[in-house]
């Protein structure tokens, strides 16, 4: 196995997961809608690579068949919802939706949340024993995080943040020493 096969197992996919779980419920929070739709374009981003990565669709990336040899989520009757996340955000479409009956919505998030959460759950069962002992579920789970704090100095946060994976690492870099 290769070494980007272990990390996709042991954190990138946990991460994903992790956050997809986290935005959603973020997303069902009394919230300034302009976090709101901080949230929900994060549950967006992450609801896309889990599905492609599920269904065998994402070019240049891992596919959940590289693990699982034939494996193939179907999204059925997730197309619908998936159709309007395509067209309400990973595009500045000409035909963007203006009408809140057209847009995406917290039922839709239920639903594509749910396809993953059952498909995903599939492809961990069939991963080969040795493969599916590198997928750790506590990563994978919001409430078990083991929180890690940003804190901002004088000129923004101390130092420059990375950006984390399932297992939080944080790294201060002084600039201009």
């Amino acid at each position: 196995m290769k070494t980007e096969q272990r990390d996709y197992l042991q954190e990138h996919l946990p991460y994903m997961l992790k956050m997809l779980r986290y935005t959603y419920g973020q997303m069902l929070q009394e919230q300034h809608y302009l976090s709101w739709n901080a949230h929900f374009e994060s549950f967006s981003i992450h609801a896309r690579n889990l599905t492609r990565f599920l269904s065998n669709k994402d070019r240049g990336n891992f596919k959940a068949a590289e693990f699982v040899k034939d494996y193939k989520a179907r999204i059925g009757d997730e197309s619908g919802p998936l159709s309007r996340l395509q067209a309400q955000v990973f595009h500045l479409a000409k035909q963007r939706p203006k009408d809140v009956v057209a847009k995406f919505d917290t039922e839709d998030a239920k639903a594509v949340s749910d396809w993953i959460e059952e498909n995903f759950k599939d492809f961990l069962s069939k991963l080969p024993r040795e493969l599916r002992a590198l997928f750790d579920e506590e990563k994978s789970d919001p409430e078990k995080d083991k929180a890690m704090y940003i804190t901002l100095g004088p000129t923004g946060p101390g130092g420059l943040q990375t950006a984390c994976t399932a297992s939080p690492v944080t790294t201060t870099l002084k600039v201009g020493c």
